[in-house]
This record gives structure tokens, C-alpha cells and sequence, in this order.
């Protein structure tokens, strides 16, 4: 079954390798995705509402943890974030989830099947 209206994903990441493999796979499933590079850009790009978040806490000019506080303080955006890091320490997954993330997933333990299947779970869950 298609996806009825086109989900939009905003995926806030600098390494491009990463970009262009997350990308690629989630526009296969059919979501229209957007990158922003830094931080800075992230926080340009809420003017224009995702309907999801992926965000890497490792970013250059505003980090993620920063951007994540943004997203739910300032923007006061409700939107799902899913948290995709290499960040690994259960301090840092906690810190996320204080700061509202809604998931976390470790780069590392990635797979193309667990990205997909954690992202159509926020939006069939609606």
C-alpha cells in the first residue's frame, strides 16, 4: 500500500556517505527526505515542518543534543526524533531522551531493515 500523503523526513547529518545511504533507502520506502549538514542549517530547516526527525548528536555548529533542545523548547515542535548516533554511552542516550528524542539508534548496531522498520512504526502508529 502506498503512503498516502508523501511523509516528509528531515535528516540532520554531515557525514555524506551516511546522507546519501539514508536517503537513497528511505526515499525507496517512499518518504520525501531533506538534509541539513549542521546545526545551524537544522534549526533553518524547522521553518518548514517534517513530519519526522533523524538527528546525529555529532554535528559541526550547533550539536544535536543543542538542536534537540531547540526542536522542543523553543520550536515547541511535537514531531517525532529519532536519534541516529554513534554515540553509544548510556549517558548520552539518556540525555536525548531527557531532551525529548523519541528514539535512539547507535550507527554502529544500524541496518537498513531496523531504520525502516523504527520509522513506518512512528507513522503507522498515528
Amino acid at each position: 500500500m502506498a503512503i498516502s500523503q508523501t511523509k516528509k523526513i528531515l535528516l540532520i547529518e554531515d557525514d555524506k556517505p551516511t546522507v546519501k545511504i539514508v536517503k537513497l533507502m528511505l526515499e525507496q520506502e517512499g518518504y520525501e527526505v531533506s538534509v541539513a549538514g549542521d546545526g545551524e542549517k537544522a534549526i533553518e530547516a524547522l521553518k518548514n515542518p517534517a513530519d519526522l526527525i533523524l538527528l546525529d548528536l555529532l554535528i559541526p555548529k550547533i550539536d544535536g543534543f543543542q538542536v534537540l533542545k531547540i526542536i522542543r523548547q523553543e520550536k515547541k515542535l511535537k514531531l517525532p526524533v529519532v536519534v541516529f548516533s554513534n554515540l553509544s554511552r548510556q549517558r548520552d542516550i539518556e540525555q536525548a531522551a531527557e531532551l525529548g528524542a523519541n528514539d535512539y539508534l547507535v550507527k554502529s548496531e544500524f541496518s537498513a531493515g531496523k531504520l525502516k522498520q523504527k520509522i513506518n512504526n512512528f507513522f503507522n502508529a498515528k
